[in-house]
């Protein structure tokens, strides 16, 4: 068998193919893993990164208004009712009046990663 054969080179051309396309998936899948949180204890977490990557003039002990009112500004295409919602509840369970939310509000998710894209 030669390394010049036709159908050889097809074969190596598809293994690679298959090889690069699975590290591919799982690059991308990897991202997507770390910009999806899985409670909103790590939803906020990640906003708040997002926040001091995006507005670096931040004084320490902002709070979540005054950071909110920032972004407002920013015109992004997220649902203002649902974060300032979700906002509620984890500011209630944080200070002991409800119990922690299960479910990840997923417009906190993508405020944070609209902001993350911006402060880059």
């Amino acid at each position: 068998m030669a390394y010049s054969d036709p159908l050889f080179v097809a074969a190596l051309v598809a293994v690679d193919a298959v090889i690069y396309g699975a590290g591919v998936a799982g690059v991308l899948q990897g991202r997507r893993g770390r910009s999806d949180p899985r409670d909103a204890e790590k939803a906020f977490s990640q906003l708040e990164k997002s926040l001091g990557r995006a507005f670096p003039d931040l004084p320490s002990g902002y709070t979540w208004r005054e950071a909110l009112q920032r972004v407002e500004g920013l015109n992004l295409d997220v649902d203002w009712t649902e974060v300032v919602k979700a906002l509620r509840q984890y500011e209630d369970w944080k200070y002991g009046a409800m119990v922690k939310p299960e479910a990840i509000n997923p417009e906190v998710a993508r405020l944070a990663r609209e902001l993350s894209r911006r402060g880059r």
